[in-house]
């Protein structure tokens, strides 16, 4: 079973309107009505406050679908990366930072300035390339 016929199925169970439903997650119909269909896919957090509330498990949800499968896994590397590159960024304007307050300022301190300040541009493409949704 796919994933939104499992949701649409916990909520017709639960009782409830599609407006009920967004409700008790705290978000909207309409992303409950796209979840519904098939147009998106509801994210970890979601995912595991519909398990809590409505006691299904995750396995049940996750597994049972391969796109949803998919985007658990691939939001799991997209976060590791997030945070790799965030922390080469940290350490990028830290040394920044170190090599501006240093005198006096030879030229290869300059290509590092550089060579950093491309670093950070780099990351910040990987970062958008690699966190567009899998859906």
């Amino acid at each position: 079973m796919v994933i939104s016929e499992m949701l649409k199925e916990v909520r017709e169970n639960a009782g409830l309107t599609q407006e009920q439903f967004a409700e008790k997650l705290d978000i909207s119909r309409q992303a409950v009505s796209k979840w519904e269909r098939g147009l998106a896919m509801p994210d970890i957090e979601n995912l595991m406050y519909i398990s809590n509330i409505f006691n299904v498990s995750l396995d049940t949800i996750i597994k049972g679908d391969k796109k949803m499968e998919n985007k658990v896994i691939s939001d799991s590397k997209n976060t590791k990366l997030i945070s790799r590159l965030f922390l080469i960024g940290f350490f990028a304007v830290i040394i920044l930072v170190t090599i501006f307050t240093t005198e006096p300022q030879p030229i290869w301190k300059w290509g590092l300035i550089i060579g950093l300040i491309l670093a950070l541009f780099v990351a910040r493409i990987l970062i958008k390339k690699y966190t567009k949704k899998v859906y």
